[in-house]
């Protein structure tokens, strides 16, 4: 995965520049330095100018694909371009101004987004800057359009209703991780939508959630869950985080006891696990 040459950062795709811009805002924030403002205001144009729909971006906001005998509309509109290709110029010299980039959204998913969504629900907060609020609004249009009927959410791969009655299996990770920016969303903006997205993924997670079993080693954990795999017992903490966010931001927006239960019930499988 290539990223875009900048004077001050040299940006990544997907879930990297969203992680960058988050440290180079809150690098600024206990800090007062200046340069670190200047680091985000870079990650924040390289956001809004890759957003698709966008001329920078060659991915359209439509396109359709043929999948095992029928035509399939992939939506991107909302989405970040999450991968570039960087190549010389005229002057043939690799790392000077006249360097070409090429951004595309070869994987557009949650996992890729969200990151990207985090930093700037953060900085929205901060500044209510209303080219940040639409940029939310769109990317929480593209989440709520890919989410998976029944409240999940998949890994990197163009998500359709079709792959998941093929048998392809949703990520926790994303799953989790989306509820949660749903939820915060629903905070800032009062759109319905993005809670009843949000209350759908913390049910899916309740759905899976480890309970009454006879291994206390996954009691009130999450099944790790992957692409194209089947559903097992193996376990996994690098969703903790968005699991206990997402179910306590649920919890205050509900006051739905199931999902403070549900927390409770991971926060003493992550305390028995250490």
């Amino acid at each position: 995965m290539a990223g875009q040459k900048q004077e001050l950062a040299f940006l990544l795709g997907g879930h990297d520049a969203g992680e960058g811009a988050s440290a180079a805002l809150n690098a600024y924030l206990s800090t007062g330095d200046s340069q670190y403002l200047r680091i985000w205001e870079v990650y924040f144009n390289y956001f809004v100018n890759a957003q698709i729909p966008n001329s920078n971006v060659t991915t359209p906001a439509e396109s359709v694909i043929y999948v095992q005998g029928r035509n399939e509309t992939i939506f991107n509109g909302g989405t970040w371009a999450e991968q570039a290709q960087v190549s010389a110029g005229l002057d043939g010299a690799f790392g000077t101004n006249s360097d070409r980039v090429e951004l595309s959204a070869a994987f557009p998913a949650a996992e890729h987004g969200n990151p990207i969504a985090a930093a700037l629900i953060a900085y929205y907060r901060l500044s209510n800057d209303p080219v940040a609020l639409r940029m939310l609004n769109r990317y929480g249009n593209w989440l709520v359009r890919t989410q998976i009927s029944s409240g999940e959410f998949a890994g990197a791969f163009p998500v359709t209703e079709y792959y998941w009655l093929m048998g392809w299996k949703p990520r926790m990770f994303e799953t989790s991780e989306s509820a949660w920016i749903l939820s915060e969303l629903f905070v800032l903006t009062h759109n319905q939508t993005y809670l009843d997205a949000a209350v759908a993924a913390g049910n899916f997670m309740i759905s899976k959630q480890f309970v009454n079993v006879n291994d206390t080693h996954i009691e009130g954990a999450l099944p790790y869950m992957s692409n194209e795999t089947h559903y097992s017992n193996s376990v996994s903490t690098n969703h903790a985080g968005y699991s206990l966010l997402a179910w306590a931001d649920l919890y205050r927006l509900t006051n739905d006891t199931r999902f403070l239960i549900a927390a409770e019930r991971y926060a003493n499988w992550l305390l028995s696990s250490r």
